[in-house]
């Protein structure tokens, strides 16, 4: 005679060894999981009895059936798991569930991958527009996904300080053949006046609008003005920043020209020479205005020490022209005013601060040295006015970490304040407005008042 045997297996774990609990309900005694059983149901598992009492011939359809729908739970338990990790965005165990059920409504659904944004920013300059402070950024967005190449995005940014906040952004294009999604080639430089402007790949011109807060194009409003250039630009590079704000062209048919837009003025060659080295006089229209540049190490005496200059010389906005470089030199002579053709101990020669061709270029009228009585190490000069000069220098020859700001009255020279500095001197850059000191390095930025006292110090570098 042959009968039914019912082994019941728990559906998460395997286990045959489980607690009645009445009603078709059972707790399994291995992992305590609690399970619903229907007779018609897959779990349970249908031996037939032979003729032999201690021996039970399996059902090999049912065996299969079981692996299968053991494959399917320890499936669905690793998705649920997967993406209860995901929503939590914490690393955890698999939270176990008292019960199962097969339909789709009760199904846990696939989140979104969430994407990660990091933000890098780097101050290039910064300027004040209508008694406003800003600081441009050059900032790098990296997006990224788990197991995912990040992708990354280029922008240059404008910060203004006092709302603390970013009020404008211009999106470098990339190469998207890149992998690394680097940015297009490009520039930015500040001509007078606080004047930004950006090129790109060589080709295309942006200058700042600083009523909108972003980068605008001018390649047809500049260059349409002049008929060299209808042919096309080939290529478009800036000059020196010591000479000016000016442009060195190249056109399609082969011309290269020098051009200054604030003047809508190209020259050839000898005409740009002759314009940036004085020897071309500036209209009479030219103001006198007074400049201050610290002298740089001398080849001829290694030993003299710099020296802050203030001086005077002549200017007219968008021409060309050489920046100043006090530096002391010996100029050789002869008395009959000749050629000299070897130079010897028996050569007369004169020590002077500023080289005669050099003054001539940079168009520079008098000077004198405006604090003959101190020592400066490693200076720079920060920002001036007519009513102000900001400095930073070294106390020691050899120490380049400690570093002090100064701010002096433009007239006297007379020490109005010292600030000692606490960041990295690299890069730094400043602006004096009507009540406050703006310091700035890279990533970082101080807020001075009139009297030189810190009043709050701000890291941009992750600024979103």
């Amino acid at each position: 005679m042959t009968s039914n045997i019912l082994t019941i297996k728990c559906p998460q774990c395997g286990s045959i060894k489980h607690i009645s609990l009445g009603n078709e309900k059972y707790k399994c005694e291995g992992c305590g999981a609690v399970y619903f059983v229907d007779k018609k149901d897959i779990h349970i598992f249908h031996h037939q009895q032979s003729q032999q009492p201690n021996m039970v011939k399996p059902n090999k359809t049912i065996i299969w059936g079981v692996i299968a729908f053991s494959c399917v739970v320890f499936l669905l338990v690793m998705i649920e798991s997967f993406i209860d990790e995901n929503n939590s965005n914490t690393k955890g165990s698999v939270v176990g569930h008292s019960s199962y059920s097969s339909t789709n409504n009760n199904r846990p659904k696939p989140t979104q991958e969430a994407i990660t944004k990091e933000w890098s920013n780097n101050i290039i300059d910064m300027y004040v527009f209508k008694g406003k402070p800003y600081l441009i950024f050059k900032t790098e967005l990296s997006l990224s996904k788990r197991a995912s190449r990040s992708q990354y995005q280029h922008f240059i940014r404008i910060y203004d300080i006092e709302a603390n906040k970013i009020v404008g952004q211009f999106e470098l294009p990339t190469d998207k053949k890149d992998p690394f999604s680097r940015p297009h080639p490009y520039e930015l430089v500040k001509w007078e006046d606080d004047d930004f402007m950006l090129l790109i790949d060589n080709q295309k011109l942006y200058q700042l609008n600083k009523y909108n807060n972003t980068f605008e194009s001018v390649n047809k409003e500049l260059f349409s003005k002049q008929a060299e250039f209808s042919s096309g630009l080939a290529e478009i590079k800036f000059v020196s920043e010591d000479y000016g704000s000016g442009l060195y062209v190249y056109t399609n048919k082969g011309k290269h020209f020098y051009y200054y837009p604030k003047i809508d003025k190209i020259y050839n060659d000898s005409e740009y020479y002759k314009a940036r080295s004085g020897q071309t006089p500036l209209p009479s229209n030219f103001s006198v205005r007074t400049g201050f540049s610290f002298s740089t190490k001398s080849n001829d005496y290694p030993d003299e020490i710099p020296r802050l200059i203030r001086y005077e010389y002549q200017f007219l906005p968008g021409y060309p022209r050489e920046d100043v470089g006090f530096k002391w030199t010996n100029v050789y002579y002869t008395k009959q005013n000749q050629a000299i053709v070897v130079i010897d101990n028996n050569t007369p020669y004169e020590k002077i601060l500023l080289e005669p061709w050099r003054k001539k270029a940079s168009r520079t009228l008098k000077y004198l040295d405006f604090t003959p009585d101190r020592v400066y190490f490693f200076p720079r000069i920060l920002d001036y006015n007519a009513d102000s000069v900001l400095i930073g220098f070294s106390t020691s020859p050899v120490n380049k970490d400690k570093y002090i700001i100064q701010l002096l009255d433009a007239k006297t020279g007379d020490i109005r304040w010292s600030y000692n500095f606490p960041l990295e001197y690299y890069k730094l850059g400043a602006k004096i407005l009507d009540n406050r000191i703006i310091l700035r390095t890279e990533n970082k930025f101080i807020l001075l008042d009139s009297d030189g006292k810190q009043n709050s110090i701000s890291d941009i570098k992750t600024l979103e």
